[in-house]
């Protein structure tokens, strides 16, 4: 499901993210985002308090059997 809204930024850069958003997203008060800014764009994504749960999302990787190996990968 996509849901596309506009929002408005107040005075003093803070944004309200609309219901339809915090609901299809579940989010909740106290929830923390993070924000990832481009020149042209902004992306906006809630902070994953265990990220380790999403590990293997994308799918596997057989060449990467560790986290140093994972850093090592997308270091050069």
């Amino acid at each position: 499901m996509e849901l596309i809204v506009n929002a408005e930024l107040k005075d003093r850069g803070q944004m309200t993210i609309p219901s339809g958003v915090r609901s299809l997203m579940n989010l909740h008060k106290g929830d923390e985002m993070i924000i990832i800014a481009m020149e042209n764009e902004m992306i906006i994504k809630p902070k994953m308090a265990e990220p380790l749960t999403m590990a293997g999302f994308l799918g596997s990787d057989d060449e990467t059997v560790d986290v140093k190996g994972l850093i090592a990968k997308y270091e050069r």
